[in-house]
């Protein structure tokens, strides 16, 4: 069985360029949180894209704080504006044995790459369509390639949060 997690950044600050924005202290324990939570799960996520932005890069650094252990990482710059098409082309290349794959972006690609690979019927996905909180995740469990995720694949999807 396979593992698809997306997750927005952590909270990050306000006064810098977009692309340079930094986390709160606040944005820091929600990443350390959601690294404990993530841990207690996925003993390893095999390979993570994260978008090139600076908060979704220290909310990286923090889930390892946290405990998340990770194999290969991939910095993609393509996923600081993504849409839901660039998530899917993210997990399209994703290595065929990974078991996990976790994506740090967003919003509104990732509510819209959930949104897009969900059933919408389904109260979880109902909920994560309408916008990531901050520090927030949605697992979704497949027992078919990465390469052959598709719209509406996907229909059962969990929700992780730190609030």
């Amino acid at each position: 069985m396979k593992n698809l997690i997306v997750m927005r950044h952590a909270e990050a600050a306000f006064g810098y360029a977009d692309h340079d924005r930094p986390l709160t202290d606040y944005g820091q324990s929600q990443a350390r949180v959601m690294g404990s939570m993530l841990a207690q799960r996925f003993p390893v996520i095999d390979y993570v894209w994260v978008s090139d932005a600076l908060r979704t890069r220290q909310t990286l650094a923090g889930l390892e704080v946290g405990g998340a252990r990770f194999g290969q990482v991939q910095v993609s710059p393509d996923l600081y504006d993504g849409s839901h098409l660039d998530l899917v082309h993210c997990v399209h290349g994703s290595p065929p044995e990974c078991a996990a794959v976790l994506i740090v972006a967003h919003e509104p690609g990732v509510s819209s790459v959930v949104s897009y690979l969900g059933d919408t019927s389904t109260p979880v996905t109902r909920t994560l369509m309408r916008g990531f909180s901050p520090a927030t995740v949605g697992i979704a469990q497949m027992d078919f390639p990465w390469g052959a995720v598709e719209m509406g694949m996907l229909p059962v999807w969990e929700k992780l949060s730190t609030e």
